[in-house]
């Protein structure tokens, strides 16, 4: 496996949570759904960042893309920690979840079409399958942590 497909399989894993909070009517449901939501989300953002932005940023032409995607991340991180702390009775919950899943949706379209193809410029194969097995370390990790502290 490559970092492309690594990424891409975080991303529709990430799609079908969200689809699944927005199809739920069950107050106990979207909670526990938004709580495996938000794992996933930061633990995929922390180990990105610590394999394949890394990897970018090593190079020239691909450095203000990594810099990019790290503000897109730090973003959906605060989107996040906003919504842990709406309570999801409020109407206002809904609101930002739908700003939370546009951000969400932009980022990885964007990643997904000009972050890879500038990162396949610059990457070969053999480390494209380095940076797979690093951000899965990583990312197995951070979800360790993730459930320490819950």
């Amino acid at each position: 496996m490559d970092i492309y497909t690594l990424i891409h399989d975080d991303h529709e894993a990430a799609r079908k949570i969200i689809e699944q909070i927005e199809a739920s009517s069950s107050y106990v449901n979207r909670l526990s759904l938004f709580h495996k939501l938000r794992m996933a989300v930061v633990a995929h953002n922390d180990a990105e960042a610590g394999s394949f932005y890394v990897a970018l940023e090593a190079h020239a032409a691909t450095r203000q893309i990594a810099a990019r995607s790290r503000t897109e991340h730090e973003e959906a991180d605060t989107l996040m920690d906003d919504l842990r702390d709406t309570s999801m009775a409020q109407s206002m919950w809904e609101g930002k979840f739908a700003e939370l899943k546009r951000a969400l949706m932009e980022h990885i379209e964007k990643e997904e079409t000009h972050v890879f193809a500038a990162a396949r410029r610059v990457l070969s194969a053999k480390m494209a399958a380095e940076l797979a097995d690093a951000m899965q370390q990583l990312k197995l990790m951070r979800e360790r942590l993730i459930k320490q502290a819950s």
